[in-house]
């Protein structure tokens, strides 16, 4: 019971024998470990994948004039993302590197792109993008050349191969 304001203790309260460990028992019931609560994965074969492609550019003058003069030159080393569209792709077409760049130099332009697609945590919003890879195309000589760039993600799926 919680001491009352003004008053003494005659002798000193009980403290919890565990104190600074793990409970064992909580309210007559055995604790249930993380280990308990954990889920298997949803692994199943993904026929169509839905995808997101947003464009990294760097940040304009004016959207550095709204921070204050001492952390401007910070900023303005830090580029923003832009959605660009929404695909629902099948794995087939995005299976490997070579068959991702070519994606994006038919469907896209000079920049930077990020894939982004969706993991089984929940936000707010009920999906979690993630990000898959990283793509750079750029123009030369020959037309469009898309590089992939990073692979944050892509080992993950099992149909994915680095080929």
């Amino acid at each position: 019971m919680p001491r009352r304001f003004g008053s003494v203790d005659r002798f000193q309260r009980k403290g919890r024998s565990d104190k600074g460990r793990k409970r064992s028992m909580y309210n007559g019931r055995p604790v249930r470990t993380k280990r308990y609560y954990k889920n298997e994965k949803k692994i199943r074969n993904q026929g169509i994948l839905k995808v997101w492609v947003w464009q990294r550019v760097p940040r304009s003058q004016e959207s550095k004039n709204k921070f204050s003069p001492r952390v401007r030159p910070f900023m303005a080393r830090h580029p923003i993302t832009i959605f660009r569209m929404r695909h629902d792709l099948d794995v087939k077409e995005i299976d490997c590197k070579w068959k991702i760049e070519r994606f994006f130099e038919e469907n896209y332009w000079g920049g930077t792109f990020l894939l982004m697609g969706f993991s089984h945590g929940k936000n707010r919003y009920h999906v979690k993008p993630v990000k898959l890879c990283e793509v750079i195309v750029h123009e030369s000589p020959n037309g469009l050349r898309a590089r992939f760039y990073r692979d944050f993600r892509m080992q993950k799926y099992k149909w994915f191969w680095k080929g």
